[in-house]
């Protein structure tokens, strides 16, 4: 017997409106499909149930993973260990479904879409941010998948970096260094889309907000290893949008520091969701002195007081006169910065802005949001990145991208040049650039370094 049929036999055990809902079920595969690919389901899970109301007690349609029709179970019939999608959650996927088809039948700008998010780098028009938004309901689990598969592909540049390999810019390099450059925008891309739609991330979580909170962490530690400034920002912005759930591991983080970089890459998606919501306040408040005072021993070195001129720069920043003194300085960084960027173009350029005092406050506030500095040794940079954060905290997913008339006045924004400083800046923070020096060994009538009692000789030595 078939487990459609077996399906259909076992139809009566539900009321006639309940039926007429499992037979819409049945009669729509894609809603099924979709339903779901948009949950994240746990690993094992063969089979699921689908709730046809909103009662615990059921009743419920069981399906296979693979979206085949098993059986219907009445109202008090135990579902035993399928995880239970909801009747909202259902829904949800409902409303959606018209939008996948739109979507499919629009698969061509849907493709271009995604290549924009793959190759344009910081080219990102906030016209296209906005509709890839959009399409996250559908397409949240490939996002995920693709940060995950870019994230590790810049994870690797970095840690194979080797200065000596890059002494001449190449056409080869040249084309290396632009891959790195548009996979580490594009992680900070997705990474963004996921603090746009937060919401509809936290209903495709089966297991609800401990799966939730797992998956935000994971996005937000990709944009934190990247260490670019436009990245790290949003993965602070994604951060503030989870919210209250990310804190206990943020604090975590925090003290877990040991150089200045280390404080600046936690510290910041802390401080974001400080700063946006009032009830975190006082918590984030706390994890910064206690990790200040924490510095503060006798036995300091140069690393140390970096780290804690930073902690006390972002404890200022948690006091409303000092975020307000921020907010102008961040409108004159960007405000000087966009005019001096675009003093480049044709004088007939409708983007070109000669004055900073004539830039437009909206471009001045994002401007900062898309261009790269050194956050591992340029100090002006470094607090340049921490003007923005009161604004960031509380700006929406559009604030983060400058317009689509902007890049095409400006064109390409990629250097070659900035970017191997950047690696460069990574590699020489890190000290990868020391040889690997062999440990000096004691004297073979000396006592053994492994605390034995033995001579040298006698004890490790003797295997040397």
């Amino acid at each position: 017997m078939g487990h459609a049929i077996h399906f259909l036999q076992r139809i009566e055990r539900l009321s006639p409106a309940q039926a007429d809902l499992a037979l819409t079920l049945y009669r729509g595969p894609e809603l099924v499909a979709h339903v779901l690919g948009s949950i994240l389901l746990p690993e094992g899970a063969e089979r699921v149930a689908l709730a046809l109301e909103d009662r615990p007690a059921g009743p419920h349609v069981i399906v296979t993973r693979d979206g085949r029709f098993v059986t219907c179970l009445g109202p008090g019939m135990s579902v035993n260990d399928c995880p239970v999608i909801s009747r909202a959650q259902i829904d949800f996927a409902s409303e959606r479904i018209e939008v996948l088809r739109v979507t499919l039948a629009q698969r061509g700008e849907t493709r271009r879409l995604w290549e924009q998010l793959l190759d344009r780098g910081s080219g990102l028009p906030r016209e296209d941010f906005l509709a890839l938004a959009e399409l996250m309901p559908i397409f949240g689990r490939e996002c995920i998948a693709t940060a995950l598969e870019v994230g590790r592909f810049v994870v690797k540049m970095r840690q194979n970096y080797r200065r000596h390999w890059y002494r001449k810019i190449t056409p080869l390099v040249r084309e290396e260094l632009h891959l790195y450059w548009t996979a580490q925008w594009a992680v900070g891309h997705l990474v963004a889309l996921c603090g746009e739609r937060t919401d509809d991330l936290r209903a495709q979580c089966m297991r609800g907000e401990d799966d939730y909170r797992a998956f935000m962490q994971g996005m937000v530690s990709m944009a934190q290893f990247c260490m670019s400034t436009p990245i790290l920002m949003r993965g602070a912005w994604t951060a503030a949008r989870a919210g209250r759930a990310l804190l206990p591991w943020l604090r975590q983080q925090l003290q877990e520091s040991r150089t200045r970089a280390d404080v600046l890459m936690h510290g910041l998606p802390l401080m974001a969701v400080g700063l946006r919501h009032r009830r975190a306040h006082a918590e984030v408040s706390k994890a910064l002195a206690s990790q200040r005072r924490k510095l503060q021993g006798p036995e300091r070195d140069p690393e140390h007081e970096q780290m804690e001129k930073l902690l006390v720069d972002l404890e200022l920043l948690m006091g409303p006169e000092h975020q307000e003194l921020r907010g102008r300085d961040h409108r004159a960084f960007g405000a000087s910065m966009y005019a001096a960027f675009t003093e480049r173009l044709p004088a007939d350029s409708p983007m070109r802005i000669t004055r900073p005092e004539d830039v437009p406050e909206d471009l001045a506030l994002t401007v900062l949001m898309n261009f790269d500095g050194d956050l591992y040794g340029n100090n002006e940079d470094i607090w340049r990145t921490l003007t923005v954060l009161p604004w960031l905290s509380r700006a929406s997913g559009a604030d983060l991208y400058l317009p689509a008339k902007f890049f095409e006045s400006c064109g390409p924004l990629f250097s070659a040049e900035a970017t191997l400083q950047q690696l460069d800046s990574y590699y020489r923070y890190y000290r990868l650039d020391q040889p690997a020096r062999a440990k000096e060994r004691p004297g073979r009538n000396e006592p053994c370094a492994c605390g034995s009692g033995k001579k040298y000789k006698r004890c490790c030595g003797a295997t040397a």
